[in-house]
Order: structure tokens, then C-alpha cells, then sequence
């Protein structure tokens, strides 16, 4: 072979390689779908249910054991039908599109401290906050995660109890199209307004305040945490099987402003840990398989209700930008179906 010819084999390697590296780097995005609209995700099912001692509403005065949320007009008042929230009450924000946001679970002012950016596949930047309380449109449909309103009644005849709330087997966060990563990145979250409580035979009105308190507490769900799809097993480092549990590092607020150039960092002050429930779950159905209580996201509490009360509990479902499987894959699963299953302890309740 000729040293003309070598050269050229060298310089045909060389371009391979190039391409290769290209290839690579352009399927190993990390999280945070890039920011294009094909790759938003649309449809919401959401199904609540409550067992004994337990009523739910989505207005505070229509009591029922379940509501199917298959029309997100319900939650504004303005679907035709079904069990919806009170016609008039702004405190519900279903988005057209999920867009991936993060949260270490912060509660300000009765709401979540969720942080949101814009990816491009290599850094995350124009970092806001997005919480509910910057939002200034009614029923703002670009918001974009889902939140909402829902009332819990305990019927349990002891005012001066709380009574703690568990996720009862069944419960489930599943995609229209499984194993793309939409379901695996999602995640659910309840905030307890434990000071906005009313008497059972006081109006449901008294309770639909959205101000919350320093006695609120909250819990986060991880449904899929032991579930990755292969896609990010060949293109994350830190994913080496589909049923790993990777610890969750959610934004702080701190990140508001910045850049980051790694959103797999850990370390820095823009990231926190965060506790969320996980509970072990059927591999082929997506259902919990027990009952299991919820650990509030400060660490140190249970998730719970006062008895023979109303309680609102603010209910949220967003895709976790920080997960690893929050990748443009997870576009193609479009739909997300939610059941929620909730359970009290009524052993002793008279």
C-alpha cells in the first residue's frame, strides 16, 4: 500500500470516527427532552378512588368514592358531564402539552417549587421558576405540568385524630405506548393543606381557599422507579440495567439563572435530593402490588388527613426533567393514564 493510500485509509477512519461520535452524542441525551414541539407530550387519564371512611370532590360539595378524569375540562368546571370541579375556581392549571420541569419537593406558599428550563441537548439554560403562583392567566392551558384541587373527606368520628393516608395496591402511572419513557419519568405529588380544614357539616366552600400554611406537608411518588427503557441503558452511563433505582437529584430554586452545562451533576448547589415514595409495582401491569403509607418529602413525617374534616389536597403530575428517562423517546408515548388509589387506617375508628 502506498504512503498516498495509507494516508487516505487514515483520514477515511478518521471520518468514521467523527461520525460515530456524532451518532453517539446525538442519542445519548441525558434528560430533559429538547425543546421541540414534536416531542411534547399530549393526553391525560386520571382516575382517583377512596375506600371506606374516605369521600372524594373535585369541588368540595359533590362527594363520591371515584372520578374518571378522561375530559381535562372537567378539572375547569366546564366539561358537560361527569363529576367536575365547582364552575368559577381558578386554582386548576391543565396544560395542552407536558413539559419537563424538577422540584426537590419545596413547598412556598401552598404550592411546589417547580423549576423549569430550556434544553438543547448539551446545557440547560433560561432557568424560571414555574410555579403556580407566577402565573397570571386563568386556567393558563400553556402551563405545563397538571395540578389540581381535590378534597378529601374523613369520615371517621374523631375530630382530633390525623388519620394517615396510604397508596393502595393498584395504583398505577402507565403510557399509552410503554417502554419509551414516558411513564418511567413521570412522577405524582400531594400537598395536605392541613390548615385549610372545615367540620363535615360546615360548607365545602370554607375550605377552597388556595393559601396554604406552615403545617402543610407533602409527598412525592416515583410509580416507575424500578422500570428504564433499553434506549437509556445504551445511552446513559449512570443506567446500567432497566429495573436499577437511580437515586433522584431534583433542581433547587438556587438553579433559577444559571447555566449547567451536566444535568447528571450532583454535587453543586443547584441540585438536592429528594424523597420520594417508591413502591414495588408489577413489572407487565405498572400496578402497585401493596399498600404502602407515604413518606412526606421532608423526610420525617407520614402523609395524612384530620378526621372529620374536609381536607384540600393539592394534587400534581409532572415530568421529572432530572430523571434519566426523560429523553425525546419518551415523545412517542403521548397518553398518560394515572390511578390513585387511597386508603385510610380504620381499625379503631369508630
Amino acid at each position: 500500500m502506498s504512503k498516498k493510500e495509507k494516508r487516505s485509509l487514515r483520514k477515511t477512519i478518521l471520518i468514521i470516527i467523527v461520525l460515530l461520535l456524532f451518532i453517539i452524542f446525538a442519542v445519548a441525551t441525558y434528560a430533559w427532552l429538547s425543546v421541540q414541539r414534536d416531542v411534547e407530550i399530549t393526553g391525560l387519564n386520571v382516575k382517583i378512588e377512596v375506600s371506606e371512611k374516605l369521600e372524594i370532590s373535585l369541588n368540595g360539595d359533590e362527594w363520591t368514592d371515584k372520578i374518571e378524569i378522561t375530559d381535562m375540562n372537567q378539572l375547569l368546571g366546564t366539561a358537560g358531564t361527569g363529576h367536575q370541579a365547582r364552575a368559577g375556581d381558578n386554582n386548576n392549571y391543565i396544560p395542552n402539552t407536558l413539559i419537563p420541569v424538577s422540584t426537590t419537593g419545596t413547598i412556598s406558599n401552598g404550592f411546589f417549587d417547580m423549576v423549569i428550563g430550556d434544553y438543547d441537548g448539551k446545557k440547560l439554560e433560561n432557568i424560571r421558576l414555574c410555579n403556580e403562583g407566577n402565573l397570571t392567566q386563568e386556567y393558563n392551558r400553556d402551563h405545563p405540568y397538571l395540578v389540581f384541587d381535590l378534597y378529601l373527606k374523613d369520615t371517621t368520628q374523631n375530630p382530633a385524630s390525623i388519620d394517615q393516608i396510604y397508596l393502595d395496591a393498584g395504583s398505577s402511572v402507565f403510557a399509552e405506548i410503554d417502554d419509551v419513557g414516558l411513564a418511567e419519568s413521570s412522577r405524582v405529588g400531594f400537598i395536605a393543606y392541613n390548615t385549610n380544614t372545615a367540620e363535615l357539616t360546615a360548607s365545602g366552600g370554607s375550605v377552597r381557599a388556595l393559601t396554604g400554611g406552615s403545617n402543610d406537608i407533602a409527598a412525592i411518588w416515583e410509580p416507575n422507579y424500578l422500570r428504564h427503557t433499553q434506549h437509556v441503558v445504551e445511552s446513559d452511563s449512570r443506567v446500567t440495567s432497566t429495573s436499577q433505582e437511580i437515586p433522584a437529584y431534583g433542581l433547587r430554586t438556587s438553579a433559577v439563572g444559571a447555566i449547567i452545562e451536566n444535568v447528571e451533576e450532583t454535587g453543586s448547589g443547584y441540585f438536592g435530593s429528594v424523597t420520594t415514595n417508591k413502591i414495588p409495582q408489577d413489572s407487565s401491569t405498572h400496578e402497585t402490588t401493596q399498600q404502602a403509607t407515604l413518606t412526606c418529602t421532608d423526610g420525617s413525617t407520614t402523609f395524612g388527613i384530620r378526621s372529620n374534616r374536609i381536607t384540600k389536597v393539592r394534587t400534581y403530575l409532572w415530568l421529572e426533567g432530572q430523571d434519566p428517562d426523560c429523553v425525546n423517546l419518551a415523545s412517542t408515548g403521548k397518553v398518560i393514564n394515572a390511578n390513585f388509589k387511597f386508603i385510610k387506617d380504620i381499625v379503631n375508628a369508630p
